[in-house]
């Protein structure tokens, strides 16, 4: 499973350092693949609450099963391709329409095959395979790029994918627990454009204006699209929301039971976990940009200088899983969240021209300690608190919030970066007299406007004052890395006070079940103890039944 989560984690961001060859390869534009790059992660986020119910439909390894086959014909296709719309089947269709599918089951089949303290020890594994997943990603695509052909890294996935099959009859098969024509599509479909036009809204930002249009972008009234569909995105998932009641109070099975989030510490760790996925992915997005085009690392050098946080994430998901014997979730998650939260402080300081990879070695190290105390233990009480039966559920659930999280993160972080940098360069430029008489404010902000997206490929505009420009530019990456950092700690202060809602949640040891020995895991929610066990009518216990999280 971690192998799963690592193929589909590592193809969010590999492809991000070879753009340039994609053009050239592929005889196309760099908007043709980025809009490519970006359909993954939409197609893929659009559709993980029904991809999760595959599970409940056809049985965890069978369908399980079935989307490695359509995940491995995809990437193998994304190998062979010779033409964008080759590229994107294979890739943005069929690896976003199997890893919908493959990631949810992911975590609900941890969730059955292991218990107790194995199950933590596994969530740690899966979540710190995600981080690992998010800093090789470059490391692999920049080293197959420079190195050989970006083919050879879709190629990877497809060796590694054909392992898993070789490895899924070991898996243990559930039963169906509903029938394909009682799947919730309309749910699907309104919940699949609501989560697409809000991160199509957030991933198009930059380009398009987040609240102003930006010249010869399609405007209402001179308003950017962006708030408009975010707008229309909230409506679709409130529209969910209510078609899921009314689906359920006809007795009907809906997509997403609503009364999942009638636990309080459900609603709480999903919240969490989603502005952790938009603090990190915004530190994946971020510090790359910055050492490839202020610092002048390659790829591979890139990956190197984030290889601290991944190994620090990896190592304290693990001990987290073995804390939690010793301490409740809340305290653990808690711990991570004020470490996190230390060295995006820290941080937010030694940003500027002349800082170098590892100068930011103990701020990454220490924010990979934090990441990794709430990773494990966010997503086993997320997936435990409704038990093994609604684990599938649960899963695309907590999937879809991290999925989320990860585009809104990317988008907004880089986005604050580009934004309060840019300005800054741009009044510094006009305010010093840098800038010829002749040119215009707008023409200087266009002027460097054209630069910047062009990643610095040439000189800027008709500035020769070297000295004064670069105490210009310095000054504006610190801010807009300060800034960057300023928000992710707002969000971090945010997620520590909310924390303080959850209830206190601690794991028991082994207990007996109906004579039988065996580890369960068990809550103790405010001093008190409460496991719920289905019986089958013939008297046999359920073996999809789990113990459930009292805690409302």
């Amino acid at each position: 499973m971690v192998l799963t989560q690592f193929i589909i984690v590592i193809d969010s961001t590999m492809m991000n350092v070879s753009i340039t060859a994609l053009v050239k390869d592929l005889n196309t534009d760099i908007g043709t693949i980025q809009a490519i790059i970006a359909s993954y992660t939409l197609i893929m986020a659009s559709l993980l609450l029904l991809g999760a119910r595959m599970g409940d439909v056809f049985g965890r390894r069978k369908a399980f099963v079935s989307a490695l086959i359509v995940y491995t014909v995809g990437t193998t296709i994304a190998a062979l391709s010779v033409t964008p719309v080759m590229l994107f089947f294979g890739w943005s269709v069929l690896e976003g329409i199997g890893a919908a599918v493959m990631l949810p089951l992911t975590l609900a089949i941890i969730n059955v095959e292991y218990s107790g303290k194995h199950k933590a020890l596994a969530f740690g594994a899966w979540g710190s395979m995600a981080a690992a997943g998010a800093a090789f990603g470059p490391i692999l695509g920049g080293f197959f790029t420079t190195y050989l052909s970006w083919r050879y890294a879709f190629g990877m996935e497809a060796i590694i994918a054909v392992a898993l099959l070789a490895m899924t009859p070991m898996l243990s098969e559930s039963k169906s627990i509903m029938k394909a024509k009682e799947l919730d599509l309309t749910g699907a479909a309104v919940s699949a454009a609501g989560l697409f036009t809000i991160i199509f809204a957030v991933l198009n930002g930059d380009n398009w204006g987040w609240f102003y249009a930006k010249e010869g972008a399609i405007s209402v009234g001179g308003l950017s699209l962006v708030p408009i569909l975010i707008v229309a995105g909230i409506l679709c998932i409130f529209a969910f929301a209510k078609w899921e009641r009314r689906v359920k109070d006809k007795g009907e099975i809906p997509l997403l039971d609503p009364d999942m989030f009638k636990k309080r510490i459900f609603s709480i760790v999903n919240v969490v976990d989603m502005l952790e996925s938009i603090v990190l992915s915004g530190i994946l997005f971020i510090i790359p940009v910055f050492l490839q085009t202020v610092v002048g690392s390659n790829a591979f050098e890139t990956g190197l200088a984030l290889l601290p946080m991944t190994i620090m994430v990896f190592i304290f998901s693990i001990g987290a899983a073995r804390l939690g014997s010793y301490l409740s979730p809340k305290y653990i998650i808690m711990a991570g969240i004020v470490v996190t939260l230390v060295s995006t402080l820290y941080m937010r300081g030694i940003f500027g021209l002349n800082i170098q990879e590892k100068d930011l070695m103990g701020g990454l190290t220490l924010f990979g300690v934090g990441i990794g105390l709430m990773m494990s233990q966010l997503v086993n009480v997320a997936i435990s608190t409704h038990g093994r039966k609604k684990s599938t559920e649960s899963s695309g659930v907590v999937n879809t919030f991290e999925q989320f999280g990860s585009s809104l993160g990317t988008a907004l972080i880089g986005a604050i970066v580009f934004t309060v940098a840019f300005a800054g360069i741009t009044s510094g430029i006009i305010d010093s007299g840098l800038a010829p008489e002749d040119m215009t404010p707008d023409e200087v902000a266009d002027g460097l406007s054209e630069w910047m997206n062009e990643l610095k490929t040439g000189d800027p505009p008709e500035i020769n004052d070297t000295e004064t420009a670069e105490k210009i530019v310095d000054k504006a990456l610190a801010d807009g890395m300060g800034a960057a950092m300023d928000t992710m700690s707002i969000m971090l202060a945010a997620m520590l006070v909310i924390m303080f809602a959850m209830p206190v949640v601690e794991k028991v040891g082994e207990r007996k079940v109906e004579g039988e020995e065996a580890t369960l895991l068990a809550s103790v929610a405010k001093g008190k103890v409460k496991e719920r066990r289905e019986a089958r009518k013939e008297g046999e216990q359920d073996e999809d039944d789990g113990p459930e999280i009292d805690a409302d």
